[in-house]
């Protein structure tokens, strides 16, 4: 797939959903869709991919990584943060 159709498939929900009901009918996993960020409405192609079968979706693109942080933490830690990111794929 090239990326016009990544970008296609991620702003227009009927191409999503006809693409997620190929993959889920195949699929001998659970499937989720990654969700495009470049959508004013993330509940309509949310809704798609659930309607054509997908048991979750990824709603996130790129969350920034901080480096030994403690569950409950809040904010820097050690007066530090960090750039460093981890892709959604």
């Amino acid at each position: 797939m090239n990326l016009q159709m990544g970008m296609a498939m991620g702003q227009d929900p009927e191409i999503l959903h006809e693409v997620c009901s190929w993959i889920s009918k195949a699929a001998t996993k659970p499937v989720w869709a990654k969700l495009s960020p470049n959508v004013t409405d993330i509940t309509i192609p949310a809704k798609a991919s659930f309607d054509a079968g997908c048991q979750g979706v990824a709603a996130i693109n790129t969350i920034q990584v901080t480096q030994g942080v403690r569950a409950g933490c809040q904010g820097r830690v050690s007066g530090r943060g960090s750039h460093q990111h981890y892709p959604g794929g």
